[in-house]
């Protein structure tokens, strides 16, 4: 979609989890320092020790987890991050549970890894969050890595903290481990951020994963991080080295700028809050019943009653509105009729896409 949107050139873009801010400019001046002072050789692997020493300290400020800098590994990257870990945890032919509808890099790094993917569903009906009994299910399938998104992507949802407590609980009764992507950490619109499955068994079978990509809009950075029982950190330490040797050294000083003054994450927040409340009431206005997304910055629409499938819809509307969005089904076959699109854009551009989806369900769909 990004690359058929590019041949339109007055596409409105709503179609990737790219964030249309720009990193603050004391995080920018952070890197410049650091290349004009020549501080751009090889970093250590696991990350710069000041910045895993600076993360022990968000972690416990953001996300309840008491750690240590050893538990800490600085990735080239969330997606990074999640891969290492998926390699220190999976052996070939392991089972990994993953969310349906969800990211569907997860998937690509099961099959790299020889592992085999089953599901669990985000179905409407439990608002899009995990169902404990369902993942015990899976785990007694032998699933031995249930990977969960909080704030999800693709639907926005929030897992309940008595749900988070409870997947917990059914991790430490069996021998599987939980990967909690929590790459949207900061982008949540309650009034705390989501549980944080380590902040309830900082001893448990849990390893979680973040990133300054979105929270902090540098995504070409490539700054992310994991934070796991030091054993584990070891192993995706060992798991990076010969794939990336280190991440790149300006960037890290840059997250270290970033974790130092941090208003920018509450601004860009709060600006994702201003355009959520217009587009659903926009969409409701016009007779759609949209849930409100409750973090990350994405709005998951269902249009099942229209004709033609969802990926029909996404190129119908391109060709016809100039509007990218993705299809629901590109994350599974539990997003099959639905559409996702990206609150990444001015609230301008969002007020006129909604009118464009609006007039393309009514003219027809998917033609």
């Amino acid at each position: 979609m990004l690359d058929l949107a590019w041949s339109i050139p007055d596409a409105i873009h709503l179609e990737i989890g790219e964030p249309d801010f720009a990193p603050p400019e004391h995080v920018l001046n952070a890197i410049q320092r650091a290349i004009a002072e020549g501080r751009g050789g090889y970093p250590p692997t696991a990350g710069l020790p000041e910045l895993r020493e600076r993360l022990v300290e968000k972690l416990a400020r953001v996300n309840g987890i008491t750690t240590t800098a050893d538990a800490v590994v600085v990735s080239n990257g969330g997606c990074q991050g999640l891969f290492a870990v998926l390699s220190a945890l999976l052996d070939e032919g392991d089972v990994v549970a993953l969310p349906n509808p969800g990211w569907p890099n997860y998937r690509s790094m099961v099959g790299l890894l020889g592992a085999q993917v089953a599901t669990y569903s985000l179905s409407a009906e439990r608002g899009h969050v995990p169902d404990p009994a369902e993942i015990e299910r899976v785990i007694a399938e032998g699933a031995k890595v249930v990977v969960l998104c909080n704030p999800s992507n693709p639907t926005g949802s929030v897992t309940p903290p008595e749900v988070v407590e409870e997947l917990v609980e059914v991790a430490r009764s069996s021998d599987a481990w939980l990967l909690s992507d929590e790459c949207y950490d900061e982008l949540y619109f309650g009034d705390a951020p989501p549980l944080s499955p380590a902040s309830i068994a900082p001893d448990g079978p849990i390893v979680s994963v973040y990133s300054f990509s979105k929270s902090h809009a540098m995504t070409g950075w490539r700054i992310g991080y994991v934070a796991g029982p030091p054993s584990v950190a070891k192993l995706v330490e060992d798991a990076q080295e010969p794939l990336v040797m280190g991440v790149n050294a300006p960037g890290q000083y840059g997250a270290i700028a970033a974790l130092a003054d941090d208003d920018h994450v509450v601004q860009m927040r709060e600006a994702y809050r201003i355009r959520r409340d217009a587009v659903v009431g926009a969409f409701r206005e016009r007779g759609y019943s949209p849930p409100t997304p409750e973090g990350a910055f994405y709005l998951w629409l269902d249009i099942s009653d229209v004709a033609g499938s969802d990926e029909d819809f996404v190129l119908s509307l391109l060709r016809d509105q100039h509007v990218a969005l993705t299809a629901g089904s590109s994350f599974g076959d539990g997003g099959a009729g639905y559409i996702r699109l990206s609150l990444a854009a001015g609230k301008a551009a969002l007020l006129t896409a909604v009118d464009r989806i609006d007039e393309q369900i009514r003219s027809g769909g998917g033609r």
